[in-house]
């Protein structure tokens, strides 16, 4: 029965999502816009953003979607950009079932309903470079996690079932877009320790940021947010960035649906800090030269020959830290701790580029997070990495090819506290990924996936467990 209730439901949400779906946007800079009747609503009548921009906009990390010019157009939602309010949103639903290895084999949907409304103050009252951002996500469905007894969480977009509140900044740009500022409720996860390339995964070992420092700090992450303030100053080839939020046993709960505002005296507070070096290797810059020909009186004529050069291998190399002065109870017994912190480094290389298609290609990535206090650090060394390819097979320009595997080690404290209670002791777990995205249009990705958990609940008292599903993603 199980076997055929998964491509039955694979199925009909493909089916549903393909007829209730609105197209995409035009351009990456471009608000999505509704299709006249003259066009294809299948094809759309408009590109998406690219693979990476699309997941970018899930999480809504500097999504290009927030602000930016309309396609001509006479529709109601062009009109409204026009003005200054855009809104974009995404569906992701995921279906994964555990095959084998760990508590037991079962099924389980779930899904995430995210919605971004975003004023552009330019637009509507000449505000340079000011900008209001508001979202809202709903998520629904099972934790399949649960079933199978790993720490890993299989989906990365399970949370509770319900709606939540989540960002709601204002943005102001200044010196042409050198420096960024921010205030309001923010998710720090956004903008720290993130990576495009993550957030093709399905793992949350991987999607959105590594792993280990959501377990080890309360650092909010999508669709969580909370007070905070963000400067970023960037330039051609390199960035520096700092910010500092709420910590609260408050955030995320689920009475509140991410509405309470308050800040109370028990409240602490965590402080980011990261820089990244932004380089493009082998860059050429175009150029216009002329070449000279003879026709059949003998004369000679000129001709333009362009070359459009090459933008070369594009690379992001981060390092980073957080601190935190929140009270943090240890895993044995004595007074709280306060003044955590870690460190962490990021990297990605583009090492492989298609001839006349930059967009094609290899890409490796890799990452590194340190939370040395294992007195209070669950997960105090955690390590990633994994490689894409765009355009791997022949006539699919726009599919992703992805690999993934992500190690945590355990708190030798924390094994200590529950080898004294009796209990099984965490050491390591430890997860592999793989994954194909298909551009089925310019608004719909399917993504084929398969997932091994090693050591599952990281106690070795659970075999391997194999994980096959689908990620179904809806853009409008």
């Amino acid at each position: 029965m199980k076997r055929l209730l998964f491509p039955v439901l694979s199925g009909l949400v493909l089916a549903a999502g393909s007829s209730l779906a609105q197209p995409g946007p035009s351009q990456p800079t471009a608000a999505p816009a509704f299709e006249s009747g003259a066009q294809n609503w299948w094809d759309g009548g408009s590109s998406l953003p690219t693979v990476h921009e699309r997941w970018n906009l899930r999480f809504h990390r500097k999504s290009r979607l927030q602000t930016g010019s309309v396609l001509p157009g006479t529709t109601v939602r062009q009109q409204l950009a026009d003005a200054g309010l855009s809104f974009n949103g995404a569906y992701t639903a995921f279906f994964l079932g555990n095959v084998a290895g760990g508590a037991e084999q079962a099924f389980a949907y779930n899904h995430m309903l995210f919605l971004q409304v975003n004023l552009d103050f330019e637009k509507m009252v000449g505000w340079k470079g000011g900008s209001l951002i508001w979202s809202i996500a709903d998520n629904a469905g099972k934790d399949l996690s649960r079933s199978i007894g790993n720490n890993f969480q299989i989906s990365t977009d399970y949370g509770p079932n319900t709606f939540m509140f989540n960002e709601f900044y204002l943005k102001q740009e200044l010196l042409d877009g050198a420096l960024t500022l921010k205030l309001g409720q923010m998710s720090a996860l956004n903008d720290f320790l993130a990576s495009p390339l993550y957030d093709v995964y399905s793992n949350l070992a991987f999607c959105g940021n590594p792993l280990a420092v959501a377990f080890n700090v309360p650092a909010t992450v999508m669709p969580v947010a909370s007070w905070g303030a963000h400067v970023k100053v960037t330039q051609p080839e390199w960035y520096a960035q700092t910010g500092i939020y709420q910590v609260s046993d408050r955030l995320g709960q689920v009475p509140y649906h991410g509405a309470d505002y308050s800040i109370r005296s028990g409240d602490g507070t965590i402080l980011f800090a990261e820089a990244g070096w932004t380089p493009s290797f082998f860059k050429r810059e175009g150029t216009s030269t002329k070449t000279s020909s003879k026709t059949s009186d003998d004369k000679k004529t000129f001709a333009p020959v362009e070359d459009a050069g090459s933008p070369g291998y594009p690379g992001h190399y981060k390092v980073g830290a957080y601190f935190s002065n929140w009270s943090y109870a240890p895993f044995s017994s004595g007074s709280d701790v306060a003044n955590v912190y870690g460190f962490y480094v990021l990297a990605d290389q583009k090492i492989y580029q298609e001839a006349g298609s930059p967009s094609e290609g290899l890409t490796l990535w890799s990452a590194f997070v340190c939370s040395p206090q294992e007195l209070v650090a669950q997960i105090p060394y955690f390590v990633s990495g994994g490689a894409q390819y765009v355009g791997l097979i022949p006539h699919r320009d726009k599919d992703t090819t992805i690999f993934g595997v992500a190690y945590g080690s355990y708190s030798s404290n924390l094994a200590s506290q529950q080898a004294s209670q009796g209990l099984p002791q965490e050491d390591y777990e430890m997860v592999f990924e793989w994954a194909y995205q298909i551009q089925v249009n310019k608004w719909l990705q399917v993504q084929p996936d398969v997932q091994y958990i090693v050591n599952p609940g990281a106690t070795h008292t659970l075999n391997n467990g194999l994980v096959i599903g689908a990620v179904v993603n809806v853009s409008f």
